[in-house]
């Protein structure tokens, strides 16, 4: 693999990086040569404004890199973005991402819980992995009544969205199923698409009103894909702004 395709696989992933933590995970020894790979791609990788998704050191914001797929006209690719172009104009909704690279839901749950941490501030807030009721539990310590949420993390590669077990059982139907006012008000599901490198930010209602068949039943119960199309749900796209875009989230429900 070429040190260019290395840097692809590390942007593609829908994060932005500062030259500093590029070179570092794709082993070069100099963050000035990762300018120089990657001026021999203008056409996928572009120069932005926007926080380092690794270190969000506010300092190297000018260096932060976005990779998006393009589909260009020979007068379009003539004409690339300057470099003053801000992450926000690369990666608008509009724009057509390169499928994310997490090999698996797990990567995906350790990789949010990852940069929750990071980015949210440890006094007030405690992000771990869940164990039963959500795959990322976050508690909120500085509040008259401390609070628990909970994420539900799902990952759509092109197959089915399943929830509970093969034969409808599990907590994910119980719950969606009992209605339990705390998880109503304090769950939500996260459901990544990796072919559009967006992802879906749902409440149980949501969840329930987008089930295939309707309903839950004794079987393999599923979430439509059409969720990824409809514009009447949160959708948000997996770019350099992502972790932002969970935090205000996540602070919306307290």
């Amino acid at each position: 693999m070429t040190t260019l395709e290395k840097i692809e696989q590390a942007l593609v992933r829908g994060v932005a990086l500062c030259d500093k933590c590029l070179a570092k995970a794709v082993g070069l020894t100099n963050p000035q040569q990762v300018n120089g790979v990657c001026a021999k791609n203008t056409a996928a990788i572009r120069r932005g404004r926007g926080s380092c998704a690794k270190c969000r050191d506010s300092h190297k914001i000018t260096n932060a890199l976005i990779l998006q797929a393009q589909q260009t006209t020979p007068s379009v690719a003539s004409n690339p973005p300057s470099p003053s172009s801000t992450i926000s104009q690369v990666a608008s909704p509009t724009a057509i991402l390169k499928p994310l690279m997490f090999g698996s839901e797990e990567d995906v749950r350790k990789w949010v819980v990852s940069e929750l941490k990071k980015a949210l501030p440890l006094a007030d807030w405690l992000v771990v992995h869940g164990k039963n009721v959500g795959d990322i539990i976050i508690y909120h310590q500085r509040n008259s009544l401390p609070l628990m949420l909970f994420i539900e993390v799902k990952y759509h590669r092109g197959n089915r969205i399943g929830i509970g077990h093969g034969n409808g059982g599990g907590y994910q139907p119980e719950y969606l199923v009992k209605k339990p006012i705390y998880l109503e008000r304090y769950l939500r599901w996260l459901i990544v698409d990796k072919q559009t490198a967006s992802a879906v930010w749902m409440s149980n209602d949501e969840v329930r009103r987008n089930l295939v068949g309707g309903d839950l039943g004794a079987r393999h119960n599923n979430i439509r894909s059409s969720i990824f199309k409809d514009k009447s749900l949160d959708r948000v796209m997996w770019d350099a702004n992502i972790v932002d875009a969970l935090v205000k989230r996540i602070r919306a429900l307290i």
